[in-house]
């Protein structure tokens, strides 16, 4: 976090994210969540210690209602999460998976969470379900690839969201999935064999973007 590329918001503060804390992370790291928690304020002390200003830490989850109660109890400052799996096995329109990252920030702004949105650029897990991985097992389901249209549209939506919704996105930032989850995500961002740079010339079309 001391290096000057590392990403910070609120004027300083370095962004921090955590996947998936729940009760068997928080009884190995603090031997619950209270000693879980004073592990984290310890870390935000050690920040603060070297010069850095209080660490932004956002815990990211696929629950809603799950998600917001783990950030309360390690004293996290917002929610997020990381991708969302989903599809059919023939393939789902990349709109559909837009709509259930606009349920996800919807569901989190009516919680009244503190919230970074998240902005899945696809889920295609195809390759850990055709070749498995040892540490989790991937279904056939997937998303079609979007269009560079259907890409930039959904960007916009949600840099409109954290605009709109300032008080509960008050980081303004958002966390795209994914650069470079090339077995997983099904149109990473990262330039690949089939999609060269699409992507990245996409997005740069229209970004970087602010309210």
């Amino acid at each position: 976090m001391v290096h000057p590329q590392f990403q910070t918001v609120l004027g300083g503060r370095p962004l921090l994210y955590l996947f998936q804390f729940d009760d068997a992370e928080a009884n190995l790291c603090g031997g619950g969540w209270s000693g879980s928690r004073e592990v984290f304020n310890k870390f935000r002390q050690m920040a603060i210690n070297r010069g850095l200003q209080n660490p932004y830490m956002i815990l990211m989850d696929f629950l809603v209602p799950t998600v917001q109660n783990h950030s309360a109890l390690l004293g996290f400052d917002a929610i997020s999460m990381y991708a969302l799996p989903g599809g059919t096995k023939e393939g789902s329109p990349f709109v559909d998976l837009v709509q259930v990252a606009q349920q996800w920030w919807q569901s989190a702004y009516n919680a009244e969470a503190k919230l970074v949105p998240i902005v899945p650029t696809g889920w295609d897990a195809r390759p850990r379900f055709e070749n498995p991985v040892p540490w989790l097992y991937e279904g056939p389901e997937h998303y079609f690839q979007p269009t560079s249209e259907e890409l930039q549209q959904f960007f916009r939506t949600a840099i409109n969201f954290t605009c709109q919704h300032n008080e509960a996105a008050e980081a303004q930032t958002m966390l795209v999935y994914a650069w470079n989850e090339n077995s997983e995500n099904g149109a990473p961002l990262v330039p690949t064999l089939g999609n060269g740079t699409l992507y990245i010339d996409t997005l740069s079309q229209i970004l970087p973007s602010y309210c």
